[in-house]
C-alpha cells in the first residue's frame, strides 16, 4: 500500500517461525510465498516508519467499512466513571453488517450515573465512528478478559457477549 494507506504487515527473514508443529492448515493460512502474514494492520508514514493499528481479527465491519477497536474506545476511556473499555464486532443473524458492542467497565453502579454514561458512549461512539453502537453494555471492572499484560481479548469478548456469559456482570 501506499504511505499513509493502512494494510496487513507481513514480515519475513530468517528470523521468522518456520511454522506450527503438525498443523499444516494453520501454517499455510499465515505462511506464504515465504511471507509471515501476522495479522496485524499498520501504516507506513513517509519515511518508511510502521505504526501498528490494530488486530485484523480484532476489526470491526460495519457498513463495508473495517473499525478497529481503538477508534472507539479511545473517546470512551477519559470520561467519568470509566475503568476500561473495549468494542468488538457482533454480527446479528439477520443482518448483513455487525453491529458495534461497547463494553464499559464502569466504577459506579448509582442507576441515573449508569444511565447517564450510557447515553453519553452512545453519543461519543456516533461521533467518533459516525455510527451508534448496537450495544452499549456497563459491566463491572475485571469483566473485560485481559490478556497478562492488560490488552483486551477480544474474539473472547466477542464470544461472551455472543453466548450471553457477559449477560451476568452487566450492569446496564
Amino acid at each position: 500500500v501506499r504511505a499513509g494507506e493502512e494494510g496487513e504487515i507481513l514480515v519475513r527473514g530468517a528470523q521468522v517461525f518456520s511454522g506450527y508443529a503438525d498443523d499444516y492448515r494453520a501454517t499455510d493460512e499465515v505462511l506464504r510465498n515465504g511471507w509471515l502474514h501476522t495479522g496485524d494492520v499498520g501504516v507506513l508514514d513517509a519515511a518508511g516508519r510502521l505504526f501498528p493499528r490494530a488486530r485484523r481479527r480484532a476489526l470491526i465491519k460495519r457498513a463495508g467499512v473495517a473499525i478497529a477497536p481503538r477508534e472507539v474506545e479511545e473517546p470512551i476511556e477519559p470520561l467519568q466513571y470509566v475503568a476500561g473499555v473495549a468494542a468488538v464486532g457482533v454480527l446479528p443473524p439477520d443482518r448483513l453488517t455487525e453491529d458495534i458492542v461497547v463494553v464499559v467497565e464502569t466504577t459506579t453502579t448509582d442507576p441515573h450515573e449508569l444511565f447517564s454514561l450510557a447515553t453519553l458512549v452512545d453519543m461519543v461512539v456516533r461521533e467518533a465512528v459516525g455510527a451508534r453502537p448496537g450495544q452499549v453494555r456497563l459491566v463491572s471492572p475485571g469483566a473485560i478478559p485481559r490478556s497478562a499484560v492488560g490488552k483486551a481479548r477480544y474474539l473472547e469478548l466477542r464470544q461472551l457477549v455472543l453466548d450471553g456469559r457477559l449477560d451476568a456482570a452487566t450492569l446496564h
